[in-house]
């Protein structure tokens, strides 16, 4: 049997259907804000749910006979965005929690916002790009929950 002499580290799957971003959440305590009605950027679309806004609807997909979605917007200002995974709800399990944050790492990644990471006893100041990226989801590849009072991977 052959047994490959590389390692490899497999990053969480992203949440396929996230939430949005945090907005009201930032690194420094401030409150971030939208950009505005003019300075925000289409970043696409995902499934309608029940809470989100009526302006923000794909009326002309749905006049093409198409799914009810909902427009998303980018373009987030005031201050650097923070993933803290002690706010996500305690409902969800460790797997779900990962899941989430590589979803929320990527959209805020695409959104070319600054986004910090906090995970366990670890933080990773606000950054943004491809190294900053790739930073931040090794760090919730190699998480491993460990009890109050150790230290966290």
């Amino acid at each position: 049997m052959f047994t490959p002499a590389t390692t490899c580290l497999v990053y969480p799957a992203p949440e396929a259907d996230p939430p949005p971003l945090p907005v009201d959440r930032a690194a420094d305590g401030t409150r971030l804000r939208s950009g505005g009605e003019g300075d925000e950027d289409f970043s696409g679309l995902r499934r309608f749910r029940d809470a989100d806004s009526l302006r923000h609807v794909a009326w002309k997909v749905v006049a093409r006979g198409g799914p009810l979605l909902t427009k998303q917007f980018t373009g987030l200002v005031g201050a650097d965005l923070l993933l803290d995974s002690a706010a996500l709800p305690p409902s969800l399990d460790l797997e779900a929690k990962l899941s989430r944050l590589a979803a929320w790492l990527l959209a805020a990644e695409r959104s070319g916002c600054r986004y910090a990471l906090v995970l366990g006893g670890t933080t990773i100041a606000p950054g943004r790009g491809e190294l900053h990226l790739h930073r931040c989801l090794r760090q919730l590849a190699l998480f491993r929950n460990v009890p109050s009072g150790t230290r966290d991977a």
